[in-house]
């Protein structure tokens, strides 16, 4: 398995297709930790805080291949800092471009 791959602009082009049918997602190329955020104001309708992706929290080679497969998506930022991606997104996305994720919790962080 590779350990540090970056998607080409054929890699991209090819993820468009799987991203958006969920199907048929390539062979997993790498495996990448995410540690997720949380923001006080970003609650689930019960109460507990939600998480979500900073686009500075997945690796600068991905970035643009993020960047393509998230047109026409947005998620509402918890903040003025608009770089905030919905975790099942971005698994989506890095998933139709050969990369599985983990996401780290902040509290699961403290214990490692």
């Amino acid at each position: 398995m590779v350990t540090s791959y970056t998607p080409t602009a054929e890699d991209i082009k090819t993820a468009h297709f799987s991203s958006f049918r969920r199907f048929g997602y390539p062979q997993v190329k790498e495996k990448i930790t995410i540690l997720l955020a949380v923001h006080p104001n970003w609650r689930k309708s019960d109460g507990t805080l939600d998480s979500f992706v900073r686009m500075s929290a997945i690796p600068e080679r991905l970035h643009e291949a993020v960047k393509q497969l998230s047109r026409g998506s947005c998620a509402p930022a918890p903040d003025d800092n608009r770089d905030s991606l919905f975790t099942h997104d971005v698994e989506r996305w890095l998933l139709s471009i050969g990369v599985e994720v983990e996401f780290i919790e902040p509290t699961q962080a403290e214990n490692l």
